[in-house]
């Protein structure tokens, strides 16, 4: 099956001790092992970009659907820096997911502001993250998922206050 594939996408087999070669690493590509490994191949064999490691993902996204969704969704080096695991890759996406959700919400809380204190912001978001399911913690930098923001001081009733010039947004 594999062989008919390669010579149907113009891949050219001339002796078969090279379609053994292929054999022999299609094989070995497939993991059977735990989740990590699999994802872990799965990021290599992404970044090349020849045909046999094209076959392979289409062998292992077949097997397992979740291994392009994490990575369409995070990337490689995001998946890479949270160590390949299952868990954390999963967190990541439903926060991503849920991020999507802020927005709105934020953009109506801040509509006519370009400045907003430190603690207001971090307020506002802790507010929007309980609404929507985010559990991570809330921070005030965290408009910088959203908008372009600028971190600045100004003076509030003649007290200076720490907190961010908002410039844009990101959508």
């Amino acid at each position: 099956m594999v062989k008919r594939q390669l010579e149907d996408s113009g891949f050219k087999i001339i002796s078969k001790q090279e379609w053994k070669v292929y054999d022999t690493q299609l094989k070995q590509a497939i993991v059977k092992g735990s989740f990590k490994e699999k994802m872990e191949e799965y990021c290599l064999h992404k970044e090349s970009n020849s045909m046999p490691d094209k076959l392979i993902i289409a062998s292992m996204r077949s097997a397992d659907p979740s291994l392009e969704v994490y990575y369409s969704t995070l990337g490689a080096s995001k998946i890479k820096a949270l160590n390949f695991k299952e868990s954390k890759l999963k967190i990541e996406c439903e926060n991503i997911l849920l991020k999507n959700k802020v927005f709105p919400i934020l953009k109506e809380e801040l509509e006519s502001k370009d400045f907003i204190p430190a603690k207001e912001a971090k307020a506002i978001l802790e507010k929007i993250y309980k609404q929507v399911g985010i559990t991570s913690t809330a921070k005030g930098s965290d408009l910088k998922y959203w908008y372009n923001i600028n971190d600045t001081s100004r003076y509030i009733d003649g007290i200076k206050t720490k907190g961010y010039e908002i410039l844009s947004t990101m959508y």
